[in-house]
Formats: C-alpha cells, sequence, structure tokens
C-alpha cells in the first residue's frame, strides 16, 4: 500500500535474484553455514527471518503512514478476512514443512513434523493470548491469529528435531517473542503495518536458535538441556547473525538506492486513496473506497 508498483518489481527481483539465493548458498547449499553444524528443517531463518528482516529495513526506509499514531498501532480492517488467511496459511504450513521431508526414508518423521507444526501453532496462538491479556487486560484477535503464525514460524526451523513437548515450548515462546517484539519495533516508530519482522524476523530467529537448546538428541539435535554440548547453540547462533547481517546490510543498500531513485514512497494523494485505486485503476470495494479524482470526472 506504500510503495510504487515499479518499486514493488525492483526490490522483489533483487530479493529473490541475489539476497535470497546466497542465503540459500550458505544454508541448504552446503556453505559455510552447514558447515558449522547450522541446522534449518524448513526455513525460520533462512526464509522467514530473511523476509522479515527485509520487512523492517523496508518500513524504515518507507516512514510512517499518513496520520500513524504512535503508541496506537492501527485496529486490524477486516477479521474475518484476516482469520480466514491465518487459517489458509496454517493448513498450507503442512505442505511447507512436511513436504521438506520428502527426501526422508522415516515415514515416522512425516507424522512428527506435522503433529509439531500444529502443537506450536496452537501454543503460539495461547502464548500471545494470554500474555497480551495480561499487558493490557484484553482478548486480542489479531495477537490471537499473529501468534498461531508466530508459533509456525518459530517451529519450522526443527519441527524435525524437537520432540512434541518442545514443539508446545517453542509455540508459547514465540507467542511472546511476536508482543514483544511488536512493542519494541513500535517503541523505535517504525511502522510495520502486519507485523511482518516480528512474525517472521524475530520469530524465525528465535524458533532457530532454540533447536541448540531444546533440540533432542534421538532426532539428531544433541542440544544444550539434552546431554549435548554448547556446539550445536553456537552453530545455531552464527547462522542466524551471519543471515541477519547479510540480508541486513543488502537490503537497506536497496532500499536506500530505490528512495534515491523515487520509485519506493508514494505520493500523498496514493496514502489517503489507497495504491489500487492510485495506480492499477481498480478497488475492492470500488463504491466504498475513493477513487482517483480523474477516474471520478471520467
Amino acid at each position: 500500500e506504500r510503495t510504487y508498483f515499479v518499486g514493488k518489481l525492483i526490490y522483489s527481483s533483487i530479493l529473490g535474484a541475489i539476497i535470497y539465493p546466497v542465503v540459500v548458498f550458505w544454508t541448504w547449499g552446503g556453505g559455510w553455514i552447514t558447515e558449522a553444524g547450522f541446522v534449518d528443517f524448513a526455513g525460520s531463518t533462512i526464509v522467514h527471518m530473511t523476509g522479515g528482516i527485509v520487512a523492517l529495513v523496508g518500513a524504515h526506509a518507507l516512514g510512517p503512514r499518513a496520520g500513524r499514531e504512535w503508541g496506537r498501532p492501527p485496529e486490524a480492517s477486516n477479521l474475518a478476512i484476516a482469520s480466514l488467511g491465518t487459517f489458509i496459511l496454517w493448513v498450507g504450513w503442512y505442505g511447507f514443512n512436511v513436504g521438506s521431508t520428502l527426501g526422508a526414508s522415516d515415514v515416522n518423521q512425516l507424522g512428527l513434523v506435522a503433529v509439531n507444526t500444529t502443537l506450536a501453532a496452537a501454543a503460539g496462538a495461547l502464548g500471545a493470548m494470554f500474555l497480551k491479556h495480561w499487558l493490557t487486560g484484553g482478548w486480542n484477535m489479531s495477537f490471537i491469529l499473529n501468534g498461531s503464525l508466530a508459533g509456525l514460524v518459530g517451529i519450522t526451523a526443527g519441527c524435525a528435531f524437537v520432540t512434541p513437548i518442545g514443539a508446545v515450548v517453542v509455540g508459547l515462546l514465540s507467542g511472546a517473542v511476536l508482543v514483544y517484539s511488536m512493542r519494541f519495533v513500535e517503541s523505535m516508530k517504525i511502522d510495520d503495518a502486519v507485523g511482518a519482522f516480528s512474525v517472521h524476523g524475530a520469530c524465525g530467529a528465535f524458533g532457530t536458535i532454540m533447536i541448540g537448546i531444546i533440540g533432542s538428541s534421538a532426532l539428531g539435535a544433541p542440544s544444550l538441556l539434552d546431554g549435548g554440548s554448547l556446539d550445536l547453540l553456537g552453530a545455531q547462533v552464527v547462522g542466524v547473525v551471519g543471515v541477519a547481517v547479510w540480508v541486513g546490510v543488502t537490503s537497506y543498500i536497496m532500499f536506500r538506492v530505490l528512495n534515491g531513485m523515487d520509485v519506493l514512497h508514494v505520493d500523498p494523494e496514493a496514502d489517503r486513496i489507497g495504491i489500487d485505486a492510485y495506480e492499477h485503476h481498480a478497488s475492492v470495494w470500488p463504491n466504498v473506497l475513493p477513487l482517483r479524482e480523474s477516474d471520478e470526472e471520467g
């Protein structure tokens, strides 16, 4: 909603052609991070944290929406659609996580990954819900929905390396990470409209590191609390930091250049009527949302 269509095409292309492939090469491609002992089964860091950091840097480069009040984030515009979207993502996550086991010879691993995915999502929703209630006294539906996504992101790295109890722990704590991360981003006056960094960036990093703390030795992750040493935990931290530095620096340069090209932040008029009406001359609700003055005259 805040960037020109051309800007979206440019930064999406750079992310997909340069930034993300380097992350994959360093990790799933057998690069230096993998050689250090780092594991990320389905992408908490490789996919989600990468996207979350790009989103945070992009939101900072764009600046806040017009009329944004700090300390009072805007309410969700349509919780029904948001709920539907969350459950579509939840169902799709089974393909994301379980699909990553297609090369596995142990059929039981498929079931473990599916169960851990389910438990973490539910626990994430509960963790965010109860913590938000404890902090504010309300049962916030937006945080419940984002909490389930936080749990899903958090377990993606370790869904094949932790026990079901471990998955519940990761999910609950990911819900808490979400709440406090969103508060931190708000305090920094960065307008992350959908909490992309908190859900994907912060929880992706957290879930990846948790493998080194509560991973199961029997599942190939000799963690600190299951008879292992600091080796795995250290490798996880190295991987998270390495990816974060690469993505943060390259995305910062990318958005600075795009800002200089004036293809990033839309005009105030686009902020007022929405980018769909402004650039694409269309709207999901044409009889409710305002159109461009030229469209109204025509």
